[in-house]
């Protein structure tokens, strides 16, 4: 008998790291997110997902919370998770990942890319989510678990719902506000999320977009200023070099120009190098 796969779906900045985490250490293998940086993953996702289900034992982060209901139609006996935290504490996360970027998973989800002056639909949008899966999965407790990790919860609760004895080592709590919250961390953060989001339906990558080296290089940018070390930039800069020359044909004078702004003429050259040869980023570091 397989192993019942497990959904995550609750929003983002409810713990859905600190999930991803904990379900490695009991031994799933975990995805997500997934598509943030597809411009058209408001018609993708279902193929996207369904794509993946069979490639992992577990799922977090966006798209999944959307998809909640195809998933439990086509893969019955699965468990869901629903991540929740107050929403005046979600919302301030929420401002602090994206800062003044957006995404195109942020905009379908909220119908704005950004919180910024549209704080109250994003509450709105993230309460109405949380109390249609309550509804849905009314009387299902063998299917459906809500977890507050934000508040202390943890493995009690998460461990005989999945069937696991609980272990030895404290619950993991990722991506800790105090590093977080800095230029660097949120680098790191997004350099992680740009990663890991670059699948199709085949698990092959997804070509990134223009906005994702604008996102990943404005953020470059803040953390070199807030005196982050060289070798720690070094991910990002092999990865906003990856982007570029995997970006559509035109894009590149415009792409080299912001990267001359960002990095200077000599790491832009580099760029525009790996861009013409075609040669792996990781080759010529």
């Amino acid at each position: 008998m397989s192993t019942p796969k497990v959904f995550g779906i609750g929003f983002h900045k409810t713990g859905t790291s600190s999930l991803a985490k904990a379900l490695r250490l009991l031994g799933y293998s975990v995805t997500g997110p997934n598509g943030a940086f597809d411009p058209n993953i408001r018609h993708r996702a279902l193929d996207l997902a369904l794509g993946l289900v069979d490639q992992y034992d577990a799922f977090q982060d966006n798209p999944w919370p959307l998809l909640y209901r195809e998933l439990d139609g086509r893969l019955p006996g699965s468990r869901f998770i629903l991540t929740v935290r107050p929403s005046d504490a979600w919302l301030k996360s929420v401002k602090g990942q994206l800062g003044p970027h957006s995404t195109p998973m942020s905009d379908w989800i909220y119908g704005f890319g950004n919180p910024e002056g549209h704080e109250a639909t994003y509450v709105e949008r993230y309460e109405r989510h949380n109390r249609d899966v309550r509804e849905y999965f009314a009387r299902r407790t063998s299917d459906f678990l809500e977890l507050r990790i934000t508040e202390g919860e943890g493995w009690e609760k998460l461990c005989p719902f999945l069937g696991h004895p609980i272990p030895q080592s404290s619950f993991p709590h990722a991506n800790a506000a105090v590093v977080r919250e800095t230029p660097l961390g949120r680098l790191l953060e997004y350099e992680t999320l740009i990663r890991d989001t670059r699948l199709d339906r085949s698990g092959r990558p997804i070509k990134p977009s223009a906005n994702s080296f604008w996102i990943l290089s404005t953020m470059l940018e803040e953390a070199r200023a807030g005196g982050a070390r060289p070798e720690e930039l070094k991910g990002a800069e092999k990865l906003l070099a990856d982007i570029a020359a995997h970006s559509p044909a035109g894009s590149e004078r415009s792409l080299f120009r912001l990267a001359v702004r960002v990095f200077g003429p000599r790491v832009a050259g580099r760029v525009r190098n790996w861009w013409v040869s075609g040669a792996e980023p990781g080759s010529r570091a």
